[in-house]
C-alpha cells in the first residue's frame, strides 16, 4: 500500500452539482481531451463496479481530501465527497449515481478513523 493520497480542491464525485456550467463544461472537456484516467478514478468511474475502483480499493494507507468554501471552480461538497442538499432530494438516475460515490467515499472515511 502507498502512504497517503492528498487531493487539494478536486471534484471527486462529478460535476453533477457545480452551479457554473462554465466550469462544469471546463471540466468535462479537460477530462475528454486529455483522455486521462486519473480524473475517472478521483471520480469513482473507472471500474464498472465502484468496489473495483481503484481509489474505493483503498491503495492507500491514508486519504485526506481538502477544500475550501471560497473555491469558485470545485464546491466543498464535491471536494470532500459528501453529499449536497440538491442531491438528497434529486430523484434522476444520476442523483443516484452522485449519492452513491459520495457514500463510497463516506464509507472509506468510516474505515480510516475506525
Amino acid at each position: 500500500k502507498l502512504h497517503a493520497f492528498v487531493s487539494l480542491s478536486s471534484s471527486h464525485c462529478g460535476n453533477v452539482y457545480v452551479p457554473s456550467t462554465l466550469v462544469a463544461g471546463g471540466m468535462w472537456a479537460l477530462q475528454h481531451l486529455h483522455q486521462s484516467t486519473f480524473m475517472d478514478e478521483l471520480q469513482l468511474v473507472d471500474r464498472d463496479k465502484h468496489e473495483d475502483c481503484f481509489m474505493y480499493r483503498r491503495h492507500f494507507k491514508y486519504v485526506v481530501l481538502v477544500g475550501s468554501l471560497q473555491d469558485s471552480y470545485v464546491p466543498m461538497h464535491t471536494a470532500q465527497a459528501s453529499i449536497p442538499k440538491p442531491a438528497e432530494v434529486d430523484r434522476r438516475v444520476i442523483a443516484d449515481s452522485y449519492r452513491d460515490r459520495a457514500e463510497v467515499s463516506r464509507l472509506g472515511r468510516r474505515r480510516l478513523r475506525g
